[in-house]
């Protein structure tokens, strides 16, 4: 039991702080005292955590005290047959102290099982609703923005002018930062799916164990309130379309890392025009230079082997590399500017889509989950019959 109530603590580490609860307080305004309030839940599993280490060392000392009592009882049985009284008493009692510490073990135990089901229904059962619904408002609003943000996107399809602008410093930069958000994006929607699942998982698992400690004298009022909710919430989980919402994301990751190789070979293309601009214009200062020196001094018709028609025929041949290098850069520019708005008509809108889609469902799983509940506790209510 111990292993499993670690593993929810840990599934619920990385983000169940004071600040994750904090949705909870437009649902149900809490009390410094109450066990709905923020970074409630995260204590609450730790002292679930400490309550079965401490039921856990409990149940284990309590094996090992009933196989000494039962050798000693063995040792006794030998003495009595072999009529050694003093040895008989000395082990007698033993054994009566033996019985004495299972006692106290078994009324520890008993208050550990108390402890553990209190624990359920006082704090952790009100903390799970409230979460539910603190959820189901989340999702309803993360619907509303994915919904506008799809509207927004939408409108890329009434863009058809393009600018031949270069692609400047600043644009490439642009394109860098929105790569690294929406990796980043791409992520946290992953690794968000994924912890939630193994929280609720875990969770599944270890409230299924608690099964063994109610009994005639220890009785819980939302364990199986608390069971019925896991397992439905793990059900719905299994519907959720997470896989197509984190695939549409990382295809919007893909288009724009797309871009960015664009934009980067259109840099390229534009560089090495500049620099073949920069060599022809120091092979025009060179030419007039040498017009210079041979002006007057040479016939009008020069042989092709002269320096000044070699030099004339090199600056032809670097002026239609120049005009072919400006042409391909520009190309680059008309293609890159065709590219990035398709490759954003296409995949935006889809990601927002796949994402409207998930929020909707996320949506029904928590209104279902919250409607099969047992009506909910109010936070001032629970901390009332904890007081009492």
């Amino acid at each position: 039991k111990s292993s499993n109530s670690a593993k929810v603590f840990s599934a619920l580490s990385w983000s169940w702080s004071s600040k994750s609860l904090q949705f909870a307080r437009d649902a149900v305004q809490c009390g410094s005292n109450e066990p709905c309030k923020p970074g409630a839940h995260c204590s609450t599993l730790d002292k679930l955590y400490a309550a079965e280490q401490k039921l856990y060392k409990e149940v284990k000392e309590e094996e090992t005290t009933k196989l000494e009592r039962e050798r000693k009882l063995m040792l006794l049985q030998k003495q009595d047959e072999n009529h050694d009284w003093s040895k008989t008493e000395k082990i007698q009692s033993s054994v009566e102290n033996l019985e004495n510490v299972l006692r106290h073990l078994q009324n520890s135990i008993s208050t550990s099982y108390s402890s553990i089901l209190e624990i359920i229904d006082e704090e952790l059962y009100p903390q799970l609703e409230t979460l539910i619904s603190g959820l189901m408002e989340m999702w309803k609003m993360m619907y509303k923005c994915h919904r506008v943000q799809n509207l927004i996107s939408q409108q890329l399809n009434h863009v058809t002018d393009i600018s031949i602008d270069l692609t400047t410093n600043s644009h490439r930069q642009a394109t860098d930062q929105l790569e690294t958000e929406v990796s980043f994006w791409y992520c946290s929607f992953c690794k968000l799916v994924k912890s939630q699942q193994e929280y609720v998982r875990t969770l599944c698992k270890w409230i299924q164990l608690t099964d063994c400690l109610v009994d005639d004298n220890h009785q819980s009022r939302h364990a199986s309130a608390v069971r019925k909710l896991c397992g439905e919430w793990q059900r719905g989980f299994e519907k959720l379309p997470d896989k197509a919402a984190s695939e549409a994301i990382q295809s919007f990751l893909l288009a724009i890392r797309a871009i960015i190789q664009h934009q980067r070979a259109e840099h390229s293309q534009q560089r090495k025009s500049d620099k073949l601009q920069e060599r022809l214009q120091k092979e025009l200062t060179s030419l007039s230079e040498l017009k210079k020196k041979v002006e007057g001094s040479v016939a009008a018709d020069l042989s092709p082997k002269h320096p000044l028609s070699l030099k004339c025929a090199k600056i032809e041949a670097l002026e239609k590399r120049v005009d072919m290098e400006k042409g391909k850069h520009l190309n680059l520019v008309q293609v890159n500017k065709t590219m990035t708005l398709n490759n954003l008509k296409t995949s935006l809108p889809c990601a927002f889509q796949a994402l409207m889609k998930f929020s909707k469902a996320s949506v029904q799983v928590f209104e279902a989950i919250h409607g099969h509940a047992q009506p909910e506790i109010p936070c001032n209510e629970a901390s009332e019959t904890s007081a009492n």
